[in-house]
Order: C-alpha cells, then sequence, then structure tokens
C-alpha cells in the first residue's frame, strides 16, 4: 500500500508518538487487542502464546516499532524521517561550541551553533553534565571513565554507533533529544536528556542536530561586544540594554539575566517581575534572597504561586512596563550607588499590583521590615 494513503496528508509527529504510547499502555493492562497487535506486527513474538507474551517487559521502543509497521514501515527511525520531510521539519546540523559557566549563580549552559549561520541554541544544563562535555572538549580525560564514558564504550562493545543526536523538540519549557543509534543493519531512536545525549555526541563524534522548530522558537544571537546572547529581532540587544548599563553588582546582572531565561522558558516576550522574583528565589546566595529568609518568607511557597499562574507568549526581548517601573525603584532605593539583588526586592516589594507583589504580602514581606534586613546585606 502506498505510504501516502497509509499516513494522514499532513502527520502529525506527537499524534504517532501519542499512538504508541496508547498501545504502551493497552498492553500493560493486559488488553489483549494490543498484546495481539504486538505479535502481528513484531516476528520475534510471533510463536508466544498470550499469557507469554503478556509477561514481557515491552518498552515504549517496541510500540513505536509497531506502530510505524501499521503504518507501512520498516521501523520508526524511517517513519519519523519521512514525517518530517514531508511536514517540512528538516534537522539543521549543529556544532557543540561550548559550555557556559556563571561564576555567580555556577549554573551551566550548553551552546550550539548553527551551521552556517550566526544564530545559537542555548540550553540549561546540569553541573555533572556540563562538567562532562566540557572535559571532552577541552580534550582531557579522567583516571576512570565517567558515566557517558561508560554509555560510549557499551555501546561500542555491543557493536553499536550512535549515528546522530538530535534536539528534536521543546513541550512547554523542556527541550527534548533522541539519539539514534545502528546496531548491526537496524537502527533505533532513544529518547534523552539533551545534556546526556550531547555529552555521548562529543564521544562518539556523533553529529548534531535541531529541528527547525526548535531553533525558531528558542534560537539566540550572539553579540560579539559584549559576549551575552539576545533573542533574534532585539537589535543584538543583550542583558546590558535591561538596566541601562549602569552599575550593578555582579549578582544582579546574574539575577536579570536569569529573569530572561525564566521568561525564555515560558515563551513570553517581556520579562515579568514574577520571573525577577523567582531568579531571587533561585539563587540562595545574592542578598535579596537572604532578605526573604531573614524576613521569614516562605520561598517554596512563592515558587509554587508564581510558576501556577504565569502566563505564556513568545520569545522575551524586552523588560515589561512593570518590570521597567520595578528597575526604576530598585535603583532609587540603590540612592545613586551599585545596585543589587537587595534592591531588586525593594522594587518588588513596592510595585503596587501584579503576582509578584501579592506573593510577596501573602508571605508577609513588610516593605519598613525589609529595608531594616536590606541594610544589612550587600551583594
Amino acid at each position: 500500500m502506498p505510504l501516502s494513503s497509509v499516513l494522514p496528508a499532513r502527520p502529525n509527529l506527537e499524534h504517532l508518538r501519542n499512538q504508541a504510547k496508547d498501545l504502551l499502555k493497552a498492553y500493560r493492562s493486559g488488553d489483549p487487542s494490543a498484546i495481539a497487535r504486538f505479535r502481528e506486527s513484531l516476528p520475534r513474538y510471533s510463536d508466544l502464546t498470550d499469557d507469554d507474551l503478556a509477561r514481557l517487559s515491552l518498552s515504549l521502543g517496541d510500540a513505536q516499532r509497531v506502530v510505524a509497521t501499521e503504518y507501512g514501515f520498516s521501523g520508526w527511525l524511517q517513519m519519523r524521517q519521512f514525517v518530517e520531510r514531508k511536514d517540512g521539519a528538516d534537522m539543521i546540523e549543529m556544532t557543540v561550541d561550548h559550555v557556559r559557566v556563571n561564576n555567580v549563580t555556577n549554573l551551566r549552559t550548553v551552546v550550539l551553533k548553527e551551521k552556517g549561520s550566526d544564530r545559537y541554541l542555548t540550553i540549561w544544563i546540569g553541573q555533572a553534565e556540563g562538567d562532562s562535555i566540557a572535559l571532552k572538549l577541552q580534550g582531557q580525560t579522567m583516571p576512570r571513565p565517567l558515566t557517558h564514558d561508560l554509555m560510549d564504550s557499551m555501546i561500542r562493545d555491543m557493536g553499536g554507533t550512535v549515528t546522530r543526536v538530535a534536539v528534536s523538540e521543546m513541550v512547554d519549557d523542556t527541550f527534548i533529544a533522541v539519539i539514534t543509534l545502528k546496531i548491526g543493519e537496524s537502527y533505533m531512536e532513544i529518547d534523552s536528556r539533551p545534556s546526556d545525549a550531547i555529552a555521548l555526541a562529543v564521544r562518539c563524534d556523533a553529529p548534531v542536530f535541531a529541528s527547525q522548530e526548535v531553533i525558531d522558537r528558542a534560537g539566540v544571537e550572539l553579540d560579539p561586544e559584549t559576549g551575552e546572547f539576545s533573542a533574534p529581532g532585539s537589535g543584538g540587544r543583550g542583558i546590558a540594554h535591561l538596566h541601562g548599563g549602569g552599575e550593578v553588582s555582579e549578582r544582579f546582572r546574574a539575577a536579570l539575566e536569569m529573569a530572561g531565561m525564566n521568561a525564555r522558558s515560558m515563551a513570553r516576550n517581556e520579562i515579568e517581575p514574577e520571573d525577577m522574583l523567582l531568579a531571587l528565589i533561585n539563587d540562595a546566595d545574592c542578598s535579596g534572597n537572604k532578605a526573604l529568609v531573614g524576613l521569614g518568607a516562605d520561598l517554596e511557597r512563592i515558587r509554587s504561586r508564581l510558576q501556577s499562574q504565569t502566563a505564556r507568549g513568545n520569545s522575551p526581548l524586552e523588560l515589561s512596563a512593570r518590570s521597567r517601573r520595578v528597575m526604576e525603584l530598585a535603583k532609587s532605593e540603590a540612592e545613586d550607588g551599585v545596585v543589587g539583588t537587595e534592591h531588586l526586592l525593594m522594587g518588588l516589594a513596592l510595585l503596587d499590583d501584579g503576582l509578584a507583589s501579592e506573593a510577596l504580602r501573602e508571605s508577609g514581606v513588610a516593605l519598613g521590615a525589609a529595608r531594616r534586613v536590606r541594610g544589612e546585606l550587600e551583594d
């Protein structure tokens, strides 16, 4: 049967994934029809009884192969590639440029650069994964294998090859990656965190790709003068233009950068006061955070309140009107001195509307007490 008559005119990869998940769920519940589909589509199970097949621990990969076979493909990878070509979702090859370490917050960001373009993809990753990638990029070796060295060795010892890794999509604010393995003449895809996939790729010399959709949504440009990343269309302006280039502490700059990342992860076109407050809550070493702790604020409650009611939009480019007001109040509190995160907290406390100010008031952050605590702290 021709492929075009099996799949819809514009097949949706997410819909196909959900079909496989539903099949696996039905199999695990003991649904006879689901068990039969595995037997009919996967020859190695054709001689098993229903009871024997039900006792196996079949995986999502098995379910995906069943779905692909039912649509007339030899495997999930072949169907995925067909859908991507048909839907125009071409993969773009990237280079693993470097790993950035924020010296204030100690956060790691892996930076991918689009080949033949000045667009980048920046992804927050864990410290261990970031250091693993950085060590390999720098040509350093460890006396004992790290986790990703072990993964590489196991794949090779089993006769497998990592043919590529891809940052394939974004689900809400989470990047999703896929590792493609070739074992003999068969291919298989493994869901992965981008950090693990990239750490494995740099060890296997495997190419790294990102989907056009991901780059369009999360791609950034680098300002060669400041070394800062900014969203396309912002004129190459990074964090500096947001605080006006005035004298601010490194912690303040880091908080504003984290606020921008918060906004980007929510796909909004403006940084809101809520993003600023989340940045302070997430940086336990900054003066703004210490002031909140000193005032007895419940940081987890504030975080939950902010994350549950923050709206979404497009990619962040500017400060919102309310955030600009917070910046003005923070600079006023600094009294022409260096603006720190303790002043940013004061600006948020002085703001008279919005979710951030509501969350602070609900946590008992009184303005007078905040000023007294602020006087004892400095970034």
